[in-house]
């Protein structure tokens, strides 16, 4: 069956539904996209011409147009339908391109050219008409229903549309469009034919067991496919190959050559490469600022359609085998979201979750930091090692704090901290908001802390101390015994080798005097100790001699006086007792080796 304007009556019939008018050619692209529903067409047409693929005025036209639309489909009373609403409005069609609806809507009913008394414009919280009849609709499983309309790719107006309606899933759009109107103010043709245009790719998109196919979904509405192979799974060399490619494909298809600039260039920049979104700038001809703003915006976009399925505004699809690695490494960070991580840390939750080792991930490290979010906070290797700053710390709030770990342990508190008065301390001189699920993380990042588990503190190793003295005092309590200053440079030498032989017994021996406060020397053995240790003998060798002499009232032999003063503190050898007695006017040799007090010695006439 078929209709033509300018000839004014009816030909014979046809296979297809024809009409063409020159004044259609002339309507607005914003008419053109006004739906099916403005026509005021039977609900049983409205179907037939969805399940067709015709959403909009301008579709129904261009069909008319090229005989593409078949009667045996329509029928004959759905084609004649068709036609008398081409027909006025074609009729209806200002010079500017405009539809005069009033006039239309006369023109089907069947009343005068022109109005006695001009309608009135609705109200603009009235309902939009959106019919969706497919009966495959109805069997949408209850994952999908619950899912958020944004996985069905709408634009921004849609999505505004919705959001203002209340329609936070797709069972609700549904069902509200399946009752022949949606809730939301008033969205123009645009937004209701891209509503129908899409829940009519959903229908056919819908498998046996409920579930969307959304690859065949977004094939249906001619979106690209990324990556274009399909695969199962994929290895990670094959994920790492293919990366690169398929976000800049994605990046493209939405935005410009300058998002897709600094996608090539920063987020995806080799290991090596030192490019900076400054240099980038100057490269591009704009302020850093700027491209803050569109890495951000490109983020956010790569984010919901890679771990959310949140398409909204996207004209792509990621295949389920190129999202899996992503959503695999966000459930593993996930855990840890809550307190810093340590880069070490992050690297073995990368090779377990994506199987790359650190070297082959470093090319895409930066853009997965941006995508979760994350700050690599890398101060200097010597002292710290870097961290993982999650959103919602601060930055300079954890650097203070490794900063005021480092100078509390190594200087203002050399025998260790337990982590509750380590904690009170930060808390005090840096933030409040440091917790105790960031001390472990801080006192593994803060170069040289080791944990002391028998005194249940936390400390410095002696390498770290920063005074030399410190350091001694550190290995004369970690021995708990009197060391030679030889032993103790022996020690120091192993504790420091970075600086090589600066630690000799002279400068040892200058740190122990300056410092008789803390230290105390046993006698002139060259042995040490802590001064605050009891118990231990300090006297010279004459004047524990003395002691002996007069406790015995005989002469004893150098053997006899080295077993009794090596009990009491440490002798270098049994020949220093001879020539400490000899320099001293005090004792007198009798015989071989065999020493008295000169007082004993003139009482008994000892010559």
């Amino acid at each position: 069956m078929g209709f033509t304007e300018n000839a004014g009556h009816a030909r014979p019939q046809q296979s297809s539904v024809h009409f063409d008018s020159p004044s259609l050619d002339r309507l607005k692209p914003s008419e053109l996209h006004r739906p099916l529903t403005s026509l005021g067409l039977p609900t049983d047409v409205i179907d037939c011409l969805s399940r067709s693929g015709i959403f909009s005025v301008g579709r129904l036209v261009d069909a008319a147009r090229d005989r593409t639309l078949a009667s045996e489909e329509i029928g004959l009373t759905g084609a004649a339908e068709i036609e008398a609403a081409l027909c006025a409005l074609s009729k209806s069609v200002s010079r500017g391109g405009n539809l005069d609806w009033n006039r239309y809507l006369n023109l089907r009913r069947g009343g005068p050219t022109e109005p006695e008394v001009p309608l009135r414009r609705e109200p603009q919280t009235r309902a939009y008409s959106l019919l969706a009849q497919d009966p495959s609709l109805t069997r949408l499983s209850g994952s999908t229903r619950a899912s958020r309309p944004d996985i069905l790719h709408f634009g921004t107006r849609a999505q505004n549309s919705l959001r203002a309606g209340g329609i936070t899933t797709i069972g609700h759009l549904v069902d509200l469009a399946r009752s022949g109107f949606v809730p939301f103010r008033p969205a123009g043709s645009r937004t209701l034919a891209e509503l129908e245009e899409a829940l009519h790719a959903l229908s056919g998109s819908i498998t046996s067991n409920g579930e969307a196919d959304w690859i065949a979904y977004a094939a249906k509405r001619n979106f690209v496919i990324l990556p274009a192979t399909s695969q199962s799974k994929l290895s990670p060399r094959k994920f790492l190959k293919i990366l690169p490619e398929t976000l800049e494909t994605a990046v493209g298809s939405r935005y410009g050559d300058k998002e897709c600039a600094i996608l090539r260039c920063y987020l995806l920049r080799p290991a090596h490469s030192s490019t900076t979104l400054r240099m980038l700038a100057r490269q591009l001809g704009c302020s850093w600022q700027d491209l803050s703003l569109v890495q951000g915006r490109i983020i956010r976009m790569l984010r919901g359609a890679l771990l959310d399925d949140a398409y909204g505004g996207c004209s792509f699809r990621f295949r389920e085998a190129f999202s899996t690695p992503f959503r695999q490494l966000r459930a593993a960070v996930d855990m840890r979201r809550d307190r810093p991580m340590l880069y070490s840390e992050w690297q073995n939750i990368v090779f377990r979750a994506l199987g790359l080792t650190p070297k082959e991930f470093s090319g895409i490290e930066t853009f997965f930091f941006s995508l979760f979010d994350f700050r690599l906070f890398n101060p200097s290797a010597a002292l710290f090692e870097p961290v993982i700053i999650p959103k919602g710390k601060s930055l300079a709030c954890f650097s203070a704090a490794l900063l005021a770990v480092k100078r509390l342990l190594s200087w203002s508190h050399p025998d260790g901290l337990s982590e509750e008065q380590l904690l009170a301390k930060l808390k005090t001189s840096v933030s409040p908001e440091i917790c105790s699920g960031d001390m472990r993380m801080l006192l593994t990042s803060v170069a040289g802390v080791e944990l002391i588990d028998s005194a249940k503190k936390v400390r410095m190793r002696v390498a770290n101390l920063m005074r030399l003295s410190d350091q001694i005092e550190r290995l004369l309590r970690d021995k708990g015994s009197p060391m030679h200053i030889g032993e103790l440079e022996t020690e120091l030498r192993k504790a420091t080798p970075h600086l090589g032989r600066s630690r000799t017994v002279r400068h040892i021996s200058s740190c122990l005097w300056d410092h008789k406060e803390r230290f105390k020397p046993i006698g002139r053995s060259g042995y040490w100790i802590i001064n605050d240790w009891t118990g231990h003998e300090t006297r010279t060798i004459p004047e524990v001699s003395v002691e002996l002499l007069r406790g015995a009232k005989r002469p004893l032999n150098e053997a006899e006086l080295y077993g009794l003063i090596v009990a009491r503190r440490p002798v270098a050898s049994p020949g220093s007792i001879g020539r400490a007695l000899a320099e001293d006017r005090r004792f007198h040799r009798v015989g071989p080796r065999l020493w008295a007090l000169n007082e004993i010695a003139s009482r008994r006439g000892i010559r």
